[in-house]
């Protein structure tokens, strides 16, 4: 190997694990994951390659350094891509539905929004420009 191969993998040693442990740990989380999980098979490869990929970040948490922030980062990423392809359920904003909640603008105003799945009327906004 060259010496910068070599002083890749030792760097990602101390985030990762060692790569026959951790390597071990993700082969283990994937198999019993996917002999418990009754719609394994009626997912899309989308979803299963997302869980695949958490897995092996989870196996690295488990068997490398735990407070390394990129693993959890990398977990929320798959996680938020499966989430966006996914189809939304239409929330009905309504008034009187307790699932309602006052918010606080930017500009101190306030204003009813769906709890779930509404975001605020100045979402995406800061001081009058479209984010």
């Amino acid at each position: 190997m060259t010496d910068v191969t070599d002083d890749v993998i030792a760097l990602r040693a101390g985030t990762h694990g060692d790569f026959t442990d951790t390597s071990a740990c993700a082969q283990r989380l994937k198999s019993d994951i996917r002999a418990w999980v009754i719609s394994w098979e009626t997912m899309k490869p989308y979803q299963r390659e997302a869980l695949d990929l958490i897995l092996q970040k989870i196996a690295r948490i488990m068997v490398g350094n735990p407070m390394e922030p990129d693993h959890w980062l990398d977990i929320a990423g798959y996680a938020t891509m499966v989430y966006d392809r996914l189809p939304k359920p239409a929330i009905v904003a309504d008034c009187d539905n307790p699932l309602m909640e006052e918010r606080r603008n930017w500009d101190g105003t306030s204003s009813k929004n769906a709890a779930i799945g509404t975001p605020s009327p100045t979402a995406g906004v800061l001081g009058g420009l479209k984010l």
